[in-house]
């Protein structure tokens, strides 16, 4: 079972597993019982066997479940955005991140967060276009941006939406991308 605590200001549902109570669902104030409950039973098969699971074993548990998939996702939409760009990388390694959601090496090895696959398309696009102009300007130059904006011209945007998500919490925005996706948040769409 779960503990529910509505607040004031919330815009989505979210799942978290606190040390002491267990799941918490936090939910919008005008959030229906109906929308939680559903919100409930589409996460469960996300849920560890144990419900003394620690914080650590949820993530690592939920990094083994979405990982293969993630890598798929990744690197179909590297291999694409790489010849659109006219740019090479070496190889790419999926990762649970907890401060980035991506990095390039000198060597041009790709380093991607799993949970950039299950961000909204627009973003995941940019943060792979950013890394890989980076094989081509390992720094944040003005030749960089322009690379970058030349293939995301609203990439500004996408970095202000990026920083609304965490890489740090297990709770994420699934956007109803995939089944698969991580325990997180569902937009109700009750407080907008």
């Amino acid at each position: 079972m779960y503990k529910l605590i509505r607040k004031k200001g919330l815009k989505r549902l979210t799942l978290r597993l606190d040390k002491y109570a267990g799941y918490v669902i936090y939910a919008p104030k005008r959030c229906s019982k109906r929308e939680i409950e559903a919100f409930w039973d589409q996460s469960q098969h996300l849920l560890p066997v144990s419900a003394h699971a620690t914080q650590r074993q949820l993530r690592n548990q939920q990094y083994l479940r979405c990982k293969a998939q993630a890598r798929q996702i990744i690197t179909h939409k590297v291999a694409d955005w790489a010849r659109r760009m006219e740019v090479t990388y070496e190889r790419i390694a999926i990762r649970d991140t907890v401060s980035r959601w991506g990095s390039c090496s000198a060597k041009k090895n790709l380093n991607f967060s799993y949970k950039v696959a299950f961000l909204p398309e627009e973003l995941s696009t940019y943060i792979i276009i950013h890394e890989l102009a980076h094989t081509v300007h390992l720094n944040h130059s003005v030749d960089f941006w322009n690379l970058v904006a030349r293939f995301c011209p609203n990439y500004q945007q996408c970095q202000q939406a990026l920083r609304t998500y965490s890489l740090r919490q297990n709770t994420f925005e699934s956007n109803g991308y995939s089944k698969n996706t991580p325990i997180g948040e569902y937009d109700s769409g009750s407080s907008r």
